[in-house]
Formats: C-alpha cells, structure tokens, sequence
C-alpha cells in the first residue's frame, strides 16, 4: 500500500549517518522515511545516491514523503543520477536536495533550499534541469573553493512549468564562506521558462528573454518572462 514508514530519530543534536544509502538502483514510491538528527551545521543526509566512475547509481523519486528538518534530504553525490518526478521533500531548515552530479526535477514537491554544487576532485560538470514541480525555496548554483582551486561550474537550467517561489543565486563557497558572483564561467543558472515569486536578474535569463510579466491572479509565484512584451 505504499504506506510504510523508514524511521531513526535521534531527538537532538548527535550527527547521524545515511538512512538510505544508494550505490546501484533504487526506486522510491511511497511511504514515508524521516530524521531529525543534526543541528542544521553538522548531521548527516536522510538519503544519500552515490556511484562510481565505472558505475553510476540511480536514484528515481516518483512519491512518498521525504523529511529531514535539521540537514539535508536527499544528497546526490558523485556519479549519482537522480530523478524526481513526484512526492515532497521538506527540510525546513536545510537543503531538500543537493546535488553535486546530474540532477532533473519534473514533479513533486521541493520545500526547502534545492542547492547544485561542484568541486575540482570530481571531474563531472554538475548540472540540474528543473522542468516541472514545485520549490518552496531558494533554488541556488554554488562553486565549492577546494585546494585554492575553482571546480567546473555548476550549471541549473530552469524550464517549461517548473514554480519557484524563492529566489535564485550564484555563490562561491570559501573556508565557510558562501560569496554571490556574477561570473557564470564559476557558476551558471539559465531561466529558459517557469514562474516564480522574485523578480528573476536578468543575468539568468536565456538571450531570447526580455520582457518581465507581473501577474495580478497569482500571488505565491506572479514572475514569468517572455521574448516581447507582445508575447
């Protein structure tokens, strides 16, 4: 019935590891898996998707309701392919996901930050393509400063019907500290489509987009934007 319940709940500050933790091919339907370790600084993911340079691991989410209030959901780390198409993932405080591989989000509910970052000691260029769903949250493109160097650029693509109501960003990530960059060459997001509940920069609009729709009937996402005022 796709009713059960995946549960560890620590009841404090004490870091946890992964409840799931993915190397091959996993599914996720239904039910309900839950955390509540961690301090929003040190914890451990609910979900973790990771594979190898020989064999990716996938991770597809197409219902449930995932939650991990005080860290991160569901953590897409190296080689992991990840796949969201339905259910809600709620961190209230952290990252619903966070993606350091190849992410798309085509459904579901996001309700917390939904975070692409990259580094150097991997050389995959991470990428997420949100084409539908719903984010209650900052969508953001972070570069992680690793051994004095810059990784490859984490790219977010924005699309069709994706709904964020948060606001998007580029940031570095230095020894703690997280920057705001306009230098798409150390982290790019492309709004190709979508509405939101910002005003979007016009850095992070495609080329063939110039004209900003306010609307009056939708008040949680009232921004769209189009190639003409006409259109």
């Amino acid at each position: 019935g796709q009713t059960g319940r995946i549960q560890r709940e620590e009841n404090g500050q004490t870091s946890a590891y992964y409840v799931l933790d993915n190397h091959s091919k996993m599914t996720i339907a239904g039910g309900t898996i839950y955390n509540n370790s961690g301090d929003n600084v040190n914890g451990a993911s609910l979900i973790r998707n990771i594979g190898t340079q020989e064999s990716a691991a996938t991770l597809e989410i197409t219902g449930g309701n995932l939650q991990q209030d005080n860290f991160i959901v569901v953590k897409n780390d190296d080689y992991g392919k990840l796949t969201v198409t339905g259910g809600t993932i709620i961190s209230k405080n952290n990252q619903a996901i966070q993606n350091w591989n190849d992410a798309e989000i085509k459904g579901g509910l996001m309700d917390g930050q939904v975070i692409t970052w990259s580094y150097t000691e991997v050389p995959n260029n991470a990428k997420m393509e949100i084409t539908g769903g719903k984010i209650d949250g900052p969508v953001m493109a972070i570069n992680y400063y690793s051994n004095n160097n810059y990784g490859t650029a984490p790219n977010v693509i924005i699309s069709e019907t994706a709904c964020i109501t948060g606001e998007l960003g580029t940031y570095t990530y230095n020894n703690g500290v997280t920057t705001a960059i306009k230098d798409l060459d150390q982290a790019k997001i492309e709004v190709n489509g979508g509405t939101f509940g910002h005003s979007v920069n016009d850095l992070y609009l495609s080329d063939n987009l110039s004209a900003e729709l306010y609307s009056l009937s939708n008040d949680e996402t009232p921004y769209s934007y189009y190639p003409s005022v006409e259109a």
